[in-house]
């Protein structure tokens, strides 16, 4: 079991990075960067084999499974990875290329005890909660007004069709 599925609930931190993997949420002093969805896959990836090497081919594997893609790709996801996560804290690299291997992280990868992700990720939480609640009360709005219109059936019988 990797450290990362020891701590699903927990953060982790990398020398000044705190992740919450079950949120895919990485923070910098507090300030809350943006991953692709793939690149965190690959860092996540990174973290799981830390403190060792992970191979091209754990990395292939985790980020794209069993869709190929050529090796290019996966050079071009540690860059925008890299780039995501600037300059460690002694200016150098969180990633370190392991010639013909792969790659690993400089740092030592920490479970911390308690959720220390700052009150931004508590905005980020919330702002998702406003937009779903705008969704739905524009959607109830337009159910109205196709239900005045008589075509509120339509709703019923493509939520029924299923």
């Amino acid at each position: 079991m990797s450290k990362l599925e020891k701590n699903k609930q927990g953060v982790i931190a990398i020398a000044d990075l705190h992740i919450d993997v079950s949120l895919s949420l990485v923070q910098r002093n507090g300030r809350q960067l943006a991953l692709q969805d793939k690149t965190f896959n690959l860092f996540k990836s990174l973290m799981n084999h830390a403190p060792g090497v992970a191979r091209h081919d754990q990395l292939h594997k985790a980020v794209w499974g069993d869709t190929h893609v050529t090796p290019d790709a996966l050079t071009q996801r540690i860059k925008m990875l890299r780039e995501a996560l600037g300059p460690a804290p002694d200016g150098g690299e969180y990633i370190v290329s392991v010639h013909g291997e792969g790659y690993r992280l400089r740092y030592s990868v920490k479970k911390l005890t308690t959720r220390t992700m700052t009150p931004q990720t508590r905005r980020f939480s919330l702002r998702h909660l406003l937009v779903l609640t705008l969704v739905i009360f524009l959607l109830v709005i337009l159910y109205e007004i196709l239900d005045q219109a008589g075509f509120a059936h339509l709703f019923h019988k493509a939520l029924h069709q299923q």
